[in-house]
Order: C-alpha cells, then structure tokens, then sequence
C-alpha cells in the first residue's frame, strides 16, 4: 500500500512537477468488503466472516479511500484548457460516485428499519392475539369460579337452615 507522500516522493524524484491525486471511492465504515483485519494476510482483498471472524462496527473519523487517479501532465504542451477538462472528468465522477454510496447507504438503512418495524408489527399483533385469547380463557375461568362460589353460597345457606 503506497500513501500520498510517498507518491509525491516518487513524482519528485521523476521530476513531475504538474500532477493531480485524486481520491476515489470513499470507505465511509467498517462494512465495506474491502476493510478486512491488520493481522490478514497483506493480499487479502475482500473481508470473508468465515476466514477473518466477526467484524466490529464503527464509522470512519477519517477519509479512507480505495482507489486513487492519479493525472501526471507529462506533455509540457498541452493546452491548460485540456490538462483542466482531464482533471475536472475526473472530479465529476468521484462526486457521482460517493452520491450513489451515499444513496445505496440510506436506502440500506430504509430497509433495515423497514424490516424491524414489520417484525415489531407482527411480535405486537401476535401478543394481542396471545392477550385477547388469555383474557377470553380468564373470563372463562371467572364464570366458572362465579359459578363455583354461587353453588357453594347456595349449599352453605341450604346446610345452614
């Protein structure tokens, strides 16, 4: 793995004076399949639960990114109008691709709370299922305890005289 400064190391020592680094591809958490343990093997590409174990949740503090474009304007003749649009294209793309991991992101989020307010739904159905069918069986046993006790009334007030 190369960091920025060492880029920039290598393009001065090649004597590149004009060149962009550009991000791409933001990791904006620990869920993504690339993010994968420090004690993996150092060519391991894709996290896999069943080789590397569960995986702790968190959010980046950081920007972490998974590629780079890297534009070096060798041609000392190029326009600065064509050396920008090159640059800019670039640019336009990284935004339109953190928009569609932003978007992929909530609409991962909307079903999940989707999914947990259907299953609250039903866990609450079913226990007023379960509590309509024990307040029947209560009143049920009232009756018969009513019941009971007026025939044991009845009998003590029979015995009494």
């Amino acid at each position: 793995m190369m960091r920025l400064d060492d880029f920039h190391s290598v393009f001065k020592s090649l004597g590149w004076e004009q060149y962009v680094i550009m991000p791409q591809k933001q990791i904006f958490d620990s869920s993504h399949p690339a993010v994968v343990p420090l004690d993996a093997p150092c060519d391991t590409v894709r996290y896999n639960p069943n080789t590397h174990g569960p995986k702790t949740s968190l959010y980046f503090t950081r920007p972490v990114w998974t590629q780079f474009d890297i534009f070096v304007r060798l041609n000392s003749n190029m326009e600065e109008k064509v050396w920008r649009e090159v640059i800019l294209s670039s640019s336009v793309l990284q935004q339109l691709d953190e928009v569609k991991e932003l978007y992929r992101k909530r609409k991962e989020k909307l079903t999940n709370a989707e999914s947990a307010f259907a299953k609250e739904k039903e866990r609450r159905i079913r226990a007023e299922g379960v509590n309509e069918k024990a307040k029947a069986k209560l009143l049920e046993l009232e009756e018969i305890l009513v019941g009971e006790q007026e025939g044991v009334t009845s009998e003590t007030q029979q015995e009494a005289s």
